[in-house]
């Protein structure tokens, strides 16, 4: 993991061992993706284990949310996966406290396995929020810059990325009962929730929700991960 200069106070950008930028939150000494791979860690957990899984299950649109939209690397490659596989999606995130242009503008998400991106990238942080945006025939865009343990969830997901900051570190209600609650809610049955906590507590929590939860290989340097389905 190399460290490279700061653009803004409270944040730094780091390249992970695959070649691509994380962040890190100085404040709070956390960052974003696992120091061994920003792009491994987003595809193995949401988009194979969450996105393919769903798209089995269900049939279009697929309707997917984000909890915790961070620096967008999760809805850049979703919006690339809808549109090679020629996939109907409606992506909902959240995100309570959105990065600084300097740092988004800074980060090297320009080349996915051999396909330029950047402008797209960097779309999906320009976008207006509370709008929703066609990106493509296959794609759409809705992002909410709020706390989603405030706000009202009524749309049915085929998908949760549940990528908030792990229970240790993050302040707030995310990961407790009344959250995990409104997101059992807002699944279409068999619709599943994907993160890389598999904390026991964690766990606990969701079965006693009525989750079924699978034990899933984590990716590169971590153990587990967690599918919970509805």
């Amino acid at each position: 993991m190399s460290w490279l200069k700061p653009w803004h106070m409270d944040y730094e950008i780091f390249l992970t061992q695959d070649g691509y930028h994380s962040v890190l939150n100085t404040t709070k000494n956390i960052s974003y993706h696992s120091k061994y791979g920003a792009l491994q860690e987003s595809e193995h957990i949401f988009i194979n284990a969450g996105l393919k899984f769903a798209t089995e299950k269900h049939t279009e649109p697929f309707h997917i949310l984000e909890v915790g939209f961070g620096t967008g690397l999760n809805a850049l490659l979703t919006c690339i996966y809808s549109n090679r596989n020629k996939l109907k999606i409606h992506y909902t995130t959240i995100e309570k406290n959105p990065l600084p242009a300097e740092i988004y503008e800074s980060l090297n998400y320009t080349n996915i396995n051999g396909e330029n991106v950047k402008d797209l990238f960097l779309k999906f942080h320009y976008l207006e929020y509370a709008k929703t945006h066609s990106l493509s025939i296959f794609f759409s865009f809705h992002k909410i810059e709020s706390d989603a343990t405030k706000i009202p969830l009524q749309q049915h997901f085929h998908c949760i990325y549940f990528d908030a900051f792990a229970p240790d570190d993050e302040e707030g209600e995310l990961w407790d009962e009344k959250m995990l609650n409104k997101l059992y809610d807002c699944l279409h049955p068999e619709g599943c929730l994907v993160t890389f906590c598999a904390k026991g507590t964690f766990k606990r929590s969701l079965k006693k929700i009525g989750f079924r939860v699978e034990i899933l290989p984590g990716p590169p340097h971590k153990r587990e991960m967690v599918r919970a389905i509805k």
